[in-house]
């Protein structure tokens, strides 16, 4: 699995945000990448700069690794380099192979990027 550099800046910035918002953060990407039906854009309500980089870097990091079929340990090491803290790498990890064979099924699909897509058009409106 290989990341760009400002996929991996985007990753990184999610090491400094608090539990709550990683929390909900985190919930979002999952919810658009394990999904099999298109969702509503308005779902997801993301204004900081900042926010929709760490937002749209995981996005593509799931994307990625369910892509590589990329294992547990190599996703925890790639967190690891980006400075996340244990916790949240292994709720990450935990949360990805929950998702994993969804995500590996909406891609097969190409309902992922559709909703990627979606969100994605939301995300950029700067408001």
């Amino acid at each position: 699995m290989e990341l760009g550099k400002l996929i991996l800046d985007g990753i990184s910035s999610v090491a400094n945000i608090d539990d709550q918002s990683y929390n909900i953060l985190l919930n979002n990407v999952f919810e658009v990448t394990a999904s099999y039906k298109l969702l509503k854009a308005n779902k997801c309500d993301i204004k900081l700069a900042t926010d929709k980089e760490a937002y749209s870097s995981l996005l593509s990091l799931v994307v990625e690794a369910a892509k590589h079929n990329a294992d547990s340990a190599s996703i925890s090491s790639t967190l690891e380099e980006c400075r996340w803290d244990a916790s949240h790498i292994s709720s990450f990890v935990n949360m990805f192979q929950t998702h994993k064979e969804k995500i590996q099924t909406a891609l097969s699909m190409s309902i992922i990027f559709k909703n990627i897509l979606h969100y994605f058009v939301h995300v950029c409106v700067i408001k």
